[in-house]
C-alpha cells in the first residue's frame, strides 16, 4: 500500500514526518522468503525507510532468524548497526516426529478414529498440507469417514459453526475463515483444522497439541515457524510431517536432510544454524526431545 504514489505522498506530508514515532514490521522474515517469489513489493520495504526521517526507529520482529537472513533484512530494510535481541526458537515443550508416508487412508485413519471416540476432548491439531487439492482431499476423508459424527452434536448441520474438522486456504470465504479463526481460538466444538499456509500466521490459539504436516514445507525456517504454533501454553505437544516422495523435488536441501534423517537428533538439525541456539543448553530429556532421540533411549 505504501509504495502506491498517493500513500508515499501522505507519508512524506508535513503531518506524518512530523508525527510519525516509529516503524515496526512484524514477521519480517517474509521480507525475504516471500518478497523474491510471490510479493515482490515486501523486498521494497527499504523504499519505506526512505521516506521517514532518519531520527524514526525502526523494530524488525521474526521467530526464524538465522545469521544469514538476519544480515538480509538489516540490508533490505536499511538498519545501520542494529541492536540485536536473540532468543532462539526451540521450544522445549515441543516433540519432532516424521513418519513415512504411505495414504491418506493408512497415516489418518488413527487420527480419524480418535476424533470419532473423544470427539470435542479431541486435542486441537492443524494438518498443513502443501496444496489446497491435498486439503480438500484430507478434508473430505473426513467427513465422509466421519459422517453424522463430523459435526457436533451428532447429525447437526454440516456448517462450520458444528464442524469437527474445518478447511482453510486461501480460496476459504473469508465469514468462514472469520468463523475457523474464532472458534478455533475459543473454546468451541473445533477439534482439527486442515489448512494450507494460509492458516496460522497471525492467529494465537494458546492450546494447539499437535501439527501434522502432509507434505513437508520448501525449508526449516517455513517449518520452524509452522510447528512452533503448537504448545504456546507451554504444555507437552508434537510436531509430525509426512514427506511426500512426489513432492520432494520443491524443498531445499537442509528439509530434504531432516526428511530423511534415521539417526541424529531432529531438534539439533533444525536449530544448529538458528542464532543464539547452543545444543548443550537447549538439550531436552530424549522422550521429550525426538523420535530419534527417545528410539536410541529406549535401546
Amino acid at each position: 500500500m505504501l509504495l502506491k504514489k498517493h500513500y508515499r505522498r501522505l507519508l512524506c506530508s508535513k503531518t506524518y514526518q512530523v508525527k510519525i514515532k516509529g516503524l515496526v514490521i512484524d514477521e519480517a522474515h517474509t521480507i525475504k522468503i516471500w518478497g523474491s517469489t510471490f510479493r515482490d513489493s515486501l523486498e521494497r520495504i527499504g523504499e519505506v525507510r526512505s521516506l521517514l526521517p532518519s531520527s524514526v526507529p525502526v523494530m524488525a520482529l521474526t521467530a526464524t532468524a538465522t545469521h544469514q537472513l538476519r544480515l538480509d533484512l538489516s540490508r533490505i530494510i536499511g538498519l545501520k548497526n542494529p541492536v540485536m535481541i536473540v532468543q532462539p526458537p526451540c521450544k522445549p515443550n515441543l516433540m519432532y516426529k516424521v513418519g513415512n508416508f504411505v495414504s491418506i487412508e493408512a497415516n489418518f485413519t488413527p487420527v480419524l478414529d480418535n476424533l470419532r471416540r473423544e470427539r470435542a476432548a479431541y486435542s486441537r491439531t492443524i494438518i498443513y498440507c502443501r496444496t489446497m487439492d491435498d486439503c480438500a482431499n484430507l478434508y473430505l476423508f473426513f467427513e465422509r469417514g466421519l459422517g453424522r459424527d463430523f459435526t457436533e452434536p451428532p447429525g447437526a448441520p454440516n456448517i462450520s459453526k458444528f464442524r469437527l474438522v474445518d478447511m482453510f486456504t486461501s480460496c476459504t470465504e473469508m465469514a468462514v475463515k472469520n468463523q475457523i479463526v474464532t472458534a478455533f481460538t475459543t473454546e468451541s466444538n473445533l477439534r482439527i483444522v486442515c489448512a494450507t499456509v494460509a492458516f496460522g500466521m497471525g492467529v494465537d490459539c494458546a492450546n494447539v497439541r499437535v501439527i501434522i504436516h502432509f507434505g513437508a514445507p520448501d525449508d526449516l525456517e517455513s517449518y520452524i515457524q509452522e510447528t512452533g504454533r503448537a504448545g504456546r501454553d507451554n504444555l507437552p505437544s508434537q510436531a509430525i510431517l509426512f514427506p511426500k516422495k512426489n513432492a520432494m523435488r520443491f524443498v531445499n536441501r537442509e528439509m530434504r536432510a531432516y526428511c530423511y534423517n534415521y539417526s541424529d537428533c531432529r531438534r539439533n538439525l533444525l536449530f544448529i544454524n538458528m542464532e543464539g541456539y547452543k545444543r548443550e543448553l537447549h538439550s531436552v530429556p530424549p522422550d521429550s526431545c525426538c523420535d530419534i532421540c527417545q528410539s536410541n533411549n529406549e535401546h
